[in-house]
């Protein structure tokens, strides 16, 4: 009865140590998959982070890309084409200027200096991470443009005065194809009656000033608006909390990792064998966060190179993203390869030690199973001593 018993309980030990042992396996599987996947994403989002979490990342990408610089003359490249592309079409232009003249071009320069653009997209950045960051219940910036607009009219007036200063007047022929009122200010190649130097001077201003061009030189978050009537700040309503998540979320799969490594190490059995696993799943995210930083890199310069992206424009957003991707680029980069040097360290520092054949241990090297586990021993030498016959005493007396 007793043996029954003692069968019975190790029948039942081995069940649930078996039953144990599958759900450690589990749950170490499960472990290094949500390892790799927090892992991966801590990566992405802080470096991601690093590149559009702040005003002041944002600022520096947009100072070091030399976006400021190029804007002005990439937008008078571009509305030359879009004037080509207008003079094709049947229909005057209230106002066609000569953008192609280095003049014109240094006048709109002038008007528009980095140091200003600069000045009005930081302080506008100010007022959107401030909204985004919950420091303000409002989104609220506000752009003025009106100091621009006066330099670019009393610089094109300017402009328009000396090259009148310098027409002849209109004959005849002239006047059948020009009259008064048609007189174009800025590409007019006589002077009718009536109309001096000054007066197309005026013309000039008084089209820049008072005409569509920049309007509305005053730009906010409550003046931009769409068809339904509703303001920039009410379109975007969601953002503030959707970034607070992701910045929350950058944090928390920093954390989570860590907590899971230590799980696969403790989960490990023995635990090198859990640390190699964790080793493993941080060289994968490793080379795979490299990979996407050289390929994010490489994918924009084969865009900027692509000749059918080829608007100045166009130009100018590719520069500002490659800026603004280039802190996240190195971010993923570095991390990348610092995870593949700590997998591979761990790697070599867990590897299992080679076993010897026992035919090649020496007898000196061998250690003896009562050494090492003297209890085995002890019910060994019961259990030979239970089966072992009783042997009589032998009589040496002789009959």
């Amino acid at each position: 009865m007793a043996i029954f018993l003692k069968d019975v309980d190790a029948s039942a030990i081995s069940c649930i140590v078996t039953f144990m042992d599958i759900f450690r396996k589990a749950a170490l599987v499960m472990a290094a998959t949500l390892f790799s996947i927090t892992l991966f994403w801590f990566v992405m989002l802080m470096g991601l982070q690093h590149a559009i979490g702040s005003a002041t990342s944002v600022k520096n990408a947009l100072h070091d890309s030399g976006v400021y610089k190029t804007i002005v003359s990439d937008a008078l490249a571009q509305a030359q084409k879009d004037q080509a592309r207008q003079a094709e079409q049947p229909g005057k232009q209230e106002m066609d200027i000569p953008l192609s003249d280095s003049r014109v071009k240094a006048i709109v320069n002038n008007a528009f200096p980095p140091e200003y653009l600069e000045t009005n997209i930081n302080k506008t950045l100010d007022g959107v991470y401030a909204w985004l960051q919950g420091d303000s219940q409002q989104l609220a910036f506000s752009i003025d443009l009106q100091d621009a607009k006066i330099r670019l009219a009393d610089g094109l007036a300017s402009y328009v005065r000396d090259k009148a200063a310098t027409l002849p007047a209109c004959t005849a022929a002239d006047l059948t194809t020009q009259q008064g009122s048609d007189f174009d200010a800025f590409n007019a190649t006589c002077l009718p009656p009536g109309v001096d130097a000054n007066a197309a001077a005026n013309q000039a201003h008084d089209q820049i000033a008072n005409g569509e061009f920049l309007k509305d030189t005053k730009l906010t978050a409550s003046s931009i608006k769409n068809d339904k009537g509703q303001t920039l700040g009410e379109q975007l309503q969601q953002v503030p909390a959707n970034y607070q998540r992701v910045h929350k979320a950058a944090l928390y799969s920093g954390i989570v990792s860590l907590l899971l490594a230590a799980a696969i190490i403790a989960l490990g059995k023995p635990w090198q064998s859990g640390a190699r696993k964790a080793a493993i799943a941080a060289i994968v995210v490793g080379v795979s966060s490299v990979i996407i930083g050289w390929g994010t890199s490489a994918a924009l310069n084969a865009v900027s190179s692509n000749p059918k992206v080829n608007e100045p424009l166009q130009q100018s957003l590719i520069k500002v993203v490659q800026s603004l991707l280039h802190e996240a680029q190195t971010w993923w980069i570095g991390l990348g390869i610092a995870l593949l040097v700590a997998g591979i360290v761990t790697l070599v520092l867990t590897r299992r030690p080679k076993v010897q054949p026992e035919a090649d241990k020496k007898p000196e090297q061998a250690v003896t199973t009562e050494a090492k586990h003297p209890h085995v021993v002890e019910e060994a030498d019961t259990i030979a001593t239970t089966e072992q016959p009783t042997k009589k005493p032998t009589d040496k007396k002789t009959a």
